[in-house]
């Protein structure tokens, strides 16, 4: 099935052939997204599935600002069972149909989710399986898809019952980033200014009670990055060379070996982070903001009480309001190993209710600041690590090292 091609087929051919099939008696949807735009489009072939005693499952996605609150509203209606699906830390990303009967079923998996982009206006691939439930091979795998469902509802502390309470509780929450589908502005001005939406009004944020836990499902490792070739520069064309000093290391030199993290965190860094300010006339602010992002922690109090909890902290003669706490860190840029560099770490308790509740930030410092200034790290993600002897670990690249480790 390719769309948007006018001689081909897209994902509301698929619902216009379940709302036909009289022997389709249920459709289970997994999508990252459901928005109104696409429910409001499938309505009548769900009337049809309801119509000769059919049954809707969905399970829903919320990760990177894609639920919206009419979506989740619409789906809430239409379903006779809704979930919706939130790991932090990772994406939920499938895009499964399924449709049963008694003899046969329809399949299709691809990369189409269940918004009006999905449905008929974006550029799509899937494929779609007719079958035949008399045949062993076609059970075999219908049953496989079947228990992929069950076991994304049974992992019960990420994928949550979506009604009309759940869904007051994830919009009470903006840390979730629940968007609305009639303000089509709100989001991206905030974001253009360099806002965080998610720390937008600070007092909701702290009244908000972390809705989704952890999952109980173990997960396969992150395949590592192939070895850094030696001599090569750090995003800014540089090249090879002694890096900045620290305990050993520079461009070039192997990082050791990492142990595993007992903590880990990461962030997507935008301009602000990134020292890439939006205009000539602003200054780079030199630190990185240890914000929540989207995992299930209390960023007020994680970093400074746990991720750097055991570290020495001092408060500032100038200031005791702020404390500081120098950190030794491994620090790879790009695949090339700096070596340690001391980094500081700032947290100020003040700023919680009158800085944009983000107490704890890391300094860039004057070895990795300039190469952050010189090259353009927008939309590379910064991995902060710590294992369980105690060493930390910083990496920029393009996408974290691992999953979030609490």
């Amino acid at each position: 099935m390719a769309q948007p091609f006018r001689d081909g087929e897209d994902l509301r051919d698929f619902f216009e052939a379940v709302a036909k099939d009289e022997d389709l008696k249920s459709l289970r949807i997994a999508v990252a997204w459901a928005k109104r735009s696409g429910l409001a489009r499938i309505e009548r072939a769900v009337a049809a599935l309801h119509a000769r005693g059919g049954r809707l499952l969905a399970v829903v996605g919320i990760s990177e600002g894609g639920g919206t609150r009419q979506g989740m509203e619409l789906l809430i209606a239409l379903a006779d069972e809704a979930h919706v699906f939130h790991d932090s830390g990772r994406t939920f990303h499938p895009k499964v149909y399924l449709a049963s009967g008694d003899r046969a079923a329809k399949l299709m998996v691809g990369s189409q989710n269940l918004t009006l982009g999905g449905l008929a206006w974006n550029y799509e691939a899937a494929v779609v399986c007719e079958l035949d439930l008399t045949v062993q091979a076609d059970a075999a795998l219908h049953q496989q898809v079947l228990d992929y469902f069950e076991r994304l509802r049974e992992d019960e502390d990420v994928c949550l019952v979506l009604d009309d309470a759940r869904l007051a509780a994830l919009l009470a929450d903006p840390a979730l980033q629940i968007r609305d589908e009639d303000d089509r502005h709100r989001g991206s001005l905030a974001e253009a200014q360099g806002e965080d939406v998610g720390e937008a009004d600070e007092e909701l944020e702290r009244a908000a009670a972390r809705i989704f836990g952890h999952s109980r499902e173990p997960k396969r490792p992150i395949p590592p990055l192939a070895p850094a070739p030696s001599g090569g520069g750090v995003g800014t064309g540089t090249q090879g060379g002694g890096g900045p000093s620290g305990s050993g290391g520079g461009v070039g030199t192997p990082a050791p070996a990492n142990p595993g993290a007992a903590h880990r965190w990461f962030k997507v860094m935008d301009g602000t982070a990134a020292q890439r300010p939006p205009s000539a006339a602003s200054k780079p602010t030199g630190n990185l903001r240890l914000s929540q992002e989207h995992f299930a922690i209390d960023h007020t109090r994680y970093f400074r009480r746990v991720f750097f909890g055991d570290e020495t902290w001092t408060s500032r003669p100038s200031d005791p309001r702020f404390e500081d706490s120098t950190v030794p860190m491994h620090v790879e840029v790009d695949g090339d190993y700096l070596g340690v560099i001391d980094m500081r770490v700032s947290h100020a308790e003040h700023r919680i209710s009158g800085q944009g509740n983000v107490p704890t930030v890391l300094h860039w410092g004057d070895q990795v600041g300039p190469l952050m200034r010189a090259g353009d790290f927008v939309g590379r993600t910064v991995t902060l690590e710590r294992s369980g002897s105690g060493a930390f670990r910083l990496t920029i690249d393009h996408s974290p090292t691992g999953p979030f480790v609490f």
